[in-house]
């Protein structure tokens, strides 16, 4: 996978923005590009990890906090074999007695659900406890803070990462930059929703025509 430093991603988007230092000072281009390459890295899932939740499964419990390191869990494993996803309420709707289910009666966990972002369950509850329970998900990034700080990236996302840094700087200003900022969000709007991996993702105000693609991921909420 290509990286890039941050001097040479500041250079790049400074480049957009006609060398104007003076009006787009590099701590302002930092602190940009590190929200959008978190902003792309929410939407398209750049950077993931596998973690192991602490002290493996606990007996008859079902409920567990989300390993730290991960900002938004998207697969759960149970010994090393992956258990289905469904939404809360499907599941509560599906099995009436999930509070009090365990593997003792229903077999070993075989879906999972989540409560929030940094909480989910399992059902049924595992039984005996000592058991491997892994959640795949988003790592956050790491901000780039020193010139020579490296970021590996496709390069049509580094493309995109520089769009959305130029046009963030430009939407501060009036008149025609602004104007063409709002002009540019269009088709960067555009790449990110079509390799997203959620079906349902919030978008700007300027949002308010763009149709789903359909057949997209959907975590169930």
């Amino acid at each position: 996978m290509p990286s890039y430093t941050l001097s040479a991603l500041q250079t790049k988007v400074l480049d957009l923005l006609d060398g104007n230092s003076a009006e787009f000072p590099l701590p302002n281009i930092t602190a940009v590009l590190n929200h959008g390459l978190a902003r792309m890295n929410l939407q398209l899932g750049l950077q993931s990890t596998t973690v192991a939740v602490p002290g493996n499964t606990v007996a008859g419990q079902f409920a567990y906090s989300v390993p730290s390191g991960i900002e938004v869990p998207v697969r759960c494993d149970f010994q090393s074999q992956e258990i289905s996803p469904l939404s809360f309420g499907r599941l509560a709707r599906s099995y009436p007695t999930w509070a009090t289910d365990t593997s003792a009666n229903l077999g070993p966990p075989a879906r999972w659900a989540r409560l929030d972002l940094q909480s989910f369950i399992i059902h049924p509850a595992d039984a005996y406890g000592g058991a491997l329970l892994e959640v795949t998900g988003i790592a956050p990034t790491t901000p780039l803070v020193n010139a020579g700080d490296v970021v590996g990236l496709e390069d049509q996302w580094a493309e995109c990462l520089i769009a959305y840094s130029r046009m963030r700087l430009l939407l501060k200003e009036g008149g025609r930059a602004f104007a063409e900022a709002v002009k540019a969000f269009a088709p960067y709007k555009a790449k990110i929703r079509e390799a997203s991996i959620w079906r349902d993702v919030n978008w700007s105000q300027f949002d308010l025509a763009m149709k789903q693609k359909p057949g997209a991921q959907r975590m169930p909420l």
